[in-house]
């Protein structure tokens, strides 16, 4: 079996889908001067300098803007000052919850307490060791117990 004649039929769909499409579409030519004319029926757009229209806006419009930006410059130095009030008078003053205080205090009682009068306190009293120091590499070992070290 041979490919040549599906080959002989492909070529011939491409070679008609590019005729289509070569016929189809447009000169780029006739394109730009289609756009060309289209375009000479619309207004020109450009820009312009803003050198001129400070002197077309009416004094009281500018009286105005002058104003309004002076009452918020002054309106920002009066926040700015009762903020900066508020902060001194907390720094000077803090407030103080009472039940948080009273919470402290009991903690700080019962921590007293509790250590006072703790069952095991006896346990962690071990001859020769510090259980709230940092250990040290290097040292040798503990040797104050009953039969040496052990191991």
């Amino acid at each position: 079996m041979t490919n040549d004649r599906h080959d002989a039929d492909l070529r011939a769909a491409f070679d008609g889908l590019r005729d289509t499409v070569d016929h189809s579409t447009p000169d780029f030519r006739t394109m730009m001067e289609a756009a060309r004319r289209d375009a000479e029926g619309l207004p020109q757009l450009s820009v312009v300098d803003g050198a001129g229209i400070e002197q077309s806006i009416p004094e009281k419009v500018d009286q105005e803007r002058r104003r309004g930006a002076r009452v918020v410059r002054i309106g920002g130095w009066v926040s700015l000052a009762a903020a900066a009030a508020t902060a001194g008078l907390l720094m000077i003053n803090p407030p103080v919850d009472q039940a948080d205080a009273e919470f402290e205090a009991l903690v700080a009682s019962y921590s007293t307490v509790a250590r006072a009068a703790s069952p095991t306190a006896g346990l962690l009293d071990l001859p020769g060791i510090d259980l709230g120091s940092v250990p040290r590499i290097g040292t040798p070992p503990v040797t104050d117990f009953e039969g040496g070290v052990d191991s």
